[in-house]
């Protein structure tokens, strides 16, 4: 029981933090754009942001997984394409009330590119939230995991998942609650110490908390 709950443990951190990975560059690249440029731009964007989020994501997961097929990578990489809308909008919102600070101006009279003023100087002003969401958004996906193993649409056997043995277990509950029981209760510590962990980055890390 320890061996399954370690080794799945290794599946439940990948998932999560490297389709964090890809949602995180998706939308802070579409966010810092939008929010900098503005205009009509930013409307184009938006209204992606806003189509992709009138969608249900459990429906295009499982419609993607049912098409592609069940991979570890797959499942990777649907998460992190479908699950950038919050980094996007967030980041937005920051860049739309940064951008009319006085040193962002400063940068645009001294002739610094739209690049370097956005990576320079308006991305570290940003940086907070952005851990925030990121680290929310591993228990988050760490949780919707163990949900599409659990239904059997996420990670396939052999491979050991929370999710999967949560699933295993369901039908021990009486006779053997601990089958069911300390999958669920990792799954609730991990992402309890994520959340805990992003708070402090936040404060950590984020200038304007100086």
């Amino acid at each position: 029981m320890l061996s399954r709950l370690i080794f799945g443990s290794r599946v439940a951190l990948l998932v999560g933090f490297f389709g964090v990975i890809v949602a995180m560059v998706i939308g802070v690249a579409v966010g810092l754009v939008s929010g900098y440029f503005s205009g009509k731009f930013d409307a184009v964007l938006m209204g992606i942001v806003n189509s992709l989020l009138a969608i249900p994501n459990t429906l295009l997961y499982l419609t993607v997984l049912a098409v592609f097929g069940q991979s570890l990578l797959l499942l990777v990489l649907i998460i992190g394409c479908i699950n950038w809308t919050t980094f996007a909008r967030v980041v937005r919102g920051e860049v739309l009330t940064i951008k009319r600070r006085e040193f962002i101006e400063a940068s645009r009279t001294i002739g610094q590119r739209p690049v370097v003023t956005l990576f320079k100087h308006v991305l570290p002003n940003v940086i907070g939230p952005i851990i925030v969401i990121a680290t929310m958004n591993v228990a988050m996906l760490i949780i919707l995991e163990a949900s599409l193993s659990f239904l059997g649409f996420g990670v396939q056997p052999p491979t050991v998942t929370w999710g999967r043995m949560l699933a295993d277990g369901r039908n021990y509950v009486a006779t053997a609650w601990w089958l069911a029981a300390f999958p669920g209760i990792m799954i609730t510590l991990l992402t309890l110490s994520l959340i805990f962990i992003g708070d402090w980055m936040r404060d950590r890390f984020d200038p304007r908390s100086e």
